[in-house]
């Protein structure tokens, strides 16, 4: 499902029982997707308008600068570092390819809205914490919904060993409930891509979230439509306003 961020939540970090499953996804069985490369320079606004992937692009490889906070696992999970805060440094490098990709058999209904068009950007992401434990580089799928103006990653895998053996997340032994198996899954988001405004605020939001099945304390069995929902971190980002020498928009739009 597709996460649209309205502003940045300071919300304590903390973990929080969910349904499990209950969510449609959009890459159901009734988006009929279809794809097709496209240039860079290709418009795909209306008549007399110039929106265009290059458009995108110019907000999109730009550096950002922010904060990230790790979070506290409570009763849940020991973790280190934990509820600290740090800064942070990312970008977005271009690899070469950009998709366009639509269902041309939704036209109204839900259908129409959970299988919008969008451009998929074959990219790769870089990503220093000043704390020194993140310092990666991994390859990512930003997804851009043409009828909005944010862009959403996914197929991306390595944070997820960040996560494990950097944090050193466990399940504590006296946890309110047996937990299970556990994965990750990172969400980075970027808002205002194609503004022109010479203010605009160009955001990049995101988080680590840990999944993890409950069992039952008799059986050892997961236990049916519950689970476990925890942020490791979370982040916002934006254009520094004195740029550093490589702030430009990256060399990856080459």
């Amino acid at each position: 499902m597709m996460v649209r961020w309205s502003g940045w939540r300071r919300a304590a970090l903390a973990a929080w029982l969910v349904p499990a499953g209950c969510a449609a996804s959009s890459e159901g069985p009734y988006c009929q997707w279809e794809e097709d490369e496209v240039d860079l320079d290709w418009n795909f606004g209306l008549p007399g308008t110039e929106r265009t992937p290059r458009k995108v692009l110019e907000g999109l490889t730009r550096r950002y600068r922010g904060t990230l906070t790790w979070g506290d696992g409570g009763a849940w999970f020991s973790t280190v570092p934990t509820g600290e805060t740090t800064g942070f440094t990312s970008q977005v490098s271009y690899e070469g390819r950009v998709r366009w990709r639509r269902d041309p058999t939704a036209s109204g209904g839900k259908a129409s809205l959970d299988c919008q068009a969008s451009l998929l950007f074959d990219t790769t992401i870089s990503m220093t914490t000043d704390d020194g434990l993140i310092d990666d580089t991994w390859p990512a799928t930003i997804d851009y919904v043409l009828s909005g103006y944010d862009g959403v990653t996914h197929d991306f895998g390595p944070v997820y060993q960040v996560a494990e053996d950097r944090l050193q997340i466990e399940a504590r032994p006296d946890a309110p409930r047996r937990i299970g198996a556990i994965e990750y899954r990172p969400h980075l988001s970027w808002l205002n891509l194609e503004s022109t405004h010479p203010e605009a605020n160009f955001v990049h939001n995101g988080w680590i979230l840990l999944v993890a099945e409950l069992l039952d304390e008799q059986t050892g069995e997961p236990l049916p439509y519950t689970g476990l929902a925890w942020q490791v971190a979370q982040w916002q980002a934006v254009i520094p306003a004195v740029p550093d020498p490589g702030a430009a928009p990256s060399d990856a739009m080459r």
